[in-house]
């Protein structure tokens, strides 16, 4: 019997890479349900990753204990509706807990990142909790030049020549490679990526001790003179409060993300599709359950609750959603790369 017959499609809970951050918290344990394995502050939960250095597992069913990675390249077929999977896996799915304000950043597309023989990092985040008032620096001001940007870091003003966002939990924000951006402390968010660790770092508040800087390199990248714009390779902010259903949110080359919003009680009609590549599903609010699809697993037992990642595998095709008393909120996302070159 072959590999891919041995392989049981069900909803795979997945247990995340934690990674302790200096700017991080403890949120990622008393809002999320996180067992942190240390004291200090941690400021990722990589749900979905395949990096070598950040892998995250498979938590339930005929796979627990099995890397979410190692699961997708012995069987690409049902996993991902693919003869042979990239490797990494080309999405990366976070939880972050800002507790302090990260750094001024920018991270490469994929032409300047393949130099380095990496992909880029284009990203978008919902935001699940910030302060009242609370923005993001968000873009280049329209005016800023590679010559200001540099007088800011050397003058230590750096945030002046950057736009504000407001967000409220519920924020939708798409962050395009080239977007010089900070997300401020207070926030946490889930964030949909690229499979990629590169960032560069132009300012970082002054914290110590104190961390490198990657100056040369994010002006090389930085996108100065932006049009403003709404599409897919443009920084913006939607609200979704009022979004109910299945919703499309963002769609390009590198992924696509959707949100499932039901009310108290309400059913996915009809369900939800995991092929043609799977689909991880982040719940960034409320309660509910998989119905339809657990036959011979626990996932049916298992409550989908805030601050979980779930992937469900190609070869699984329709599941149903029931949300709870209080209504539950999915970040759905799927890759683009899978079988590019």
């Amino acid at each position: 019997m072959s590999p891919a017959r041995r392989f049981s499609p069900h909803p795979m809970l997945l247990e995340p890479f934690l990674s302790a951050r200096p700017w991080g918290g403890r949120r990622l344990e008393t809002d999320l349900g996180k067992r942190l394995p240390g004291p200090g502050p941690f400021g990722e939960a990589w749900e979905l990753s395949d990096l070598s250095h950040g892998r995250s597992g498979i938590g339930n069913g005929p796979h627990a204990g099995e890397l979410f990675g190692e699961a997708v390249h012995r069987w690409p077929g049902p996993m991902c509706g693919v003869e042979t999977a990239r490797r990494p896996f080309p999405l990366l799915v976070k939880y972050i807990d800002a507790h302090e304000d990260l750094s001024i950043q920018v991270h490469p597309a994929d032409a300047q990142a393949a130099r380095l023989g990496e992909r880029g990092k284009a990203e978008c985040w919902y935001i699940l909790d910030c302060p009242p008032g609370a923005t993001l620096l968000l873009d280049l001001e329209p005016s800023a030049t590679a010559e200001r940007l540099l007088e800011a870091i050397r003058d230590g003003n750096v945030p002046d020549l950057i736009q504000r966002a407001p967000i409220q939990p519920g924020s939708f924000v798409n962050v395009p490679a080239g977007t010089v951006h900070a997300v401020r402390g207070g926030t946490l968010f889930c964030e949909v990526q690229q499979a990629s660790d590169l960032t560069y770092r132009l300012w970082d508040w002054g914290r110590e001790p104190r961390r490198e800087l990657h100056v040369e390199a994010a002006l090389a990248v930085a996108r100065f003179g932006r049009v403003p714009g709404r599409g897919p390779h443009d920084p913006w902010v939607r609200e979704t409060a009022e979004l109910r259903g299945l919703v499309p949110l963002l769609a390009h080359e590198h992924f696509e993300v959707q949100l499932v919003a039901l009310g108290g009680g309400e059913r996915l009609e009809p369900g939800l599709r995991s092929d043609p590549h799977g689909l991880a599903a982040s719940v960034v609010a409320g309660e509910g359950r998989w119905e339809g699809a657990a036959e011979g697993t626990d996932a049916g037992a298992e409550p989908l609750r805030r601050g979980q990642t779930w992937f469900l595998p190609a070869a699984l095709g329709e599941v149903g959603v029931q949300a709870g008393p209080a209504g539950i909120r999915m970040l759905l996302s799927r890759t683009g790369e899978l079988g590019r070159a």
